[in-house]
């Protein structure tokens, strides 16, 4: 007993001595639970941009349009004469929806000829979708039931008749770009993505790092000082196995479960090509400034773990604090999502995304940067034999 209690207490040492497992075992459950509450915090997606197509422009649409702009889901953030004006900022994601008024609305109501206010959604997110829908349909019923007591009671009908007559037009939904509203349409291109993140900030951990702790890192510099070359070197196997484990995933097991590329193929294989450039930056400059194989293993996995909860894709930026916005900012998977799912569900074209190559862009750049710094000092401290890190 003795003996176990010793083993016991030893294994504690170990564990407290090791700063980095201490924190993720006792404080990234709390710094994860602390993210994603303030993540989800808000319950339901408010405010999202929807724009109206007003061909009637009477005072009748005017009430229409109030009545949708005063539902919480729904903000109307453009009104326009004519639809040609806003189908580009459907496909781009500008607006989650388009909400089509019909010439001679308020006249074909009093008329009791029923028009029809048809409603376009863009369906690439779901979780938009969905509260985009119920937002909209509970404006437009409760203004359907009111305006068609108003043109009854207009033409004499007594009041107790009206009240039970409750449509004065009709609604017609169209979901675009994901008709079906499929799940897996939705959510498997991202959670394939996600991984690949994962996987390849995993490998990255141990590049730099594992000559350091093997000492290894001389007998590099033995075939070359040049501080590009060592850079090359150690990221092109790599951004090698990343290409090849993504060309995989879009042309095997996207076709397989039959999720099918709405957009052109080479703007699916720029993004693809940033995002994994960009991901190989922040996973090398990692590893080449830390020394240690398990902490920089654990500091990537800290950064990736709660990535595809706050990249956007599922719940709305929109809806996260501004801190956690900024967070999500500085990880390559956020800016990837959210173009790679508007080229291959939507269509959407290179007007649509370059926002998000230039962030991957840079976020490719300054890494890289970073890390041919600590290439050169790292490359000083062994050339002039100086007690490093390694």
């Amino acid at each position: 007993m003795k003996t176990f209690l010793k083993l016991i207490a030893r294994e504690f040492r170990l564990f407290f001595s090791n700063s980095v497992a201490v924190v993720i075992l006792i404080g990234a459950p709390v710094a994860y639970g602390l993210l994603f509450g303030f993540v989800y915090q808000q319950g339901i997606v408010t405010d999202l941009p929807v724009a109206v197509v007003d061909q009637n422009r009477t005072e009748t649409s005017r009430i229409l349009i109030d009545a949708m702009n005063d539902n919480q889901h729904i903000e109307i953030v453009a009104i326009v004469p004519d639809i040609s004006l806003l189908n580009d900022d459907l496909k781009s994601g500008k607006i989650v929806g388009i909400v089509n008024i019909p010439d001679k609305f308020e006249q074909d109501i009093f008329m009791q000829r029923y028009p029809q206010v048809h409603v376009e959604l863009n369906a690439v997110n779901i979780v938009n979708t969905n509260f985009a829908l119920r937002g909209l349909r509970e404006s437009l019923e409760t203004i359907n039931a009111g305006l068609q007591i108003e043109a009854l009671q207009k033409q004499g009908v007594p009041a107790t008749i009206a009240s039970q007559q409750f449509e004065a037009f009709s609604i017609s939904t169209i979901s675009n770009f994901n008709p079906s509203l499929n799940y897996l349409t939705f959510l498997f291109p991202g959670l394939l993505a996600t991984i690949l993140q994962q996987v390849l900030l995993l490998a990255l951990a141990l590049s730099f790092s594992k000559d350091y702790e093997d000492g290894t890192f001389p007998e590099l510099l033995k075939h070359t000082t040049s501080p590009m070359m060592v850079l090359l070197t150690k990221s092109f196997p790599y951004l090698l196995m990343g290409g090849l484990i993504w060309l995989m995933i879009l042309h095997m097991l996207l076709a397989a479960f039959g999720v099918s590329n709405a957009g052109s193929w080479a703007m699916i294989y720029s993004l693809s090509i940033m995002f994994i450039l960009s991901v190989t930056a922040i996973g090398i400059l990692i590893s080449a400034v830390i020394p240690s194989q398990l902490k920089s293993t654990e500091i990537l996995m800290v950064i990736a773990t709660p990535a595809f909860i706050i990249s956007g894709f599922t719940w709305p930026l929109s809806q996260m604090p501004e801190w956690v916005v900024w967070f999500a900012s500085v990880i390559p998977l956020t800016h990837f999502l959210e173009a790679f799912r508007n080229v291959m569900i939507a269509g959407a074209g290179w007007q649509h995304i370059t926002s998000e190559l230039y962030a991957m862009f840079w976020l490719t750049v300054i890494p890289g940067l970073l890390t041919y710094l600590v290439i050169i000092f790292k490359i000083k401290q062994v050339s002039t034999k100086e007690p490093s890190a390694m």
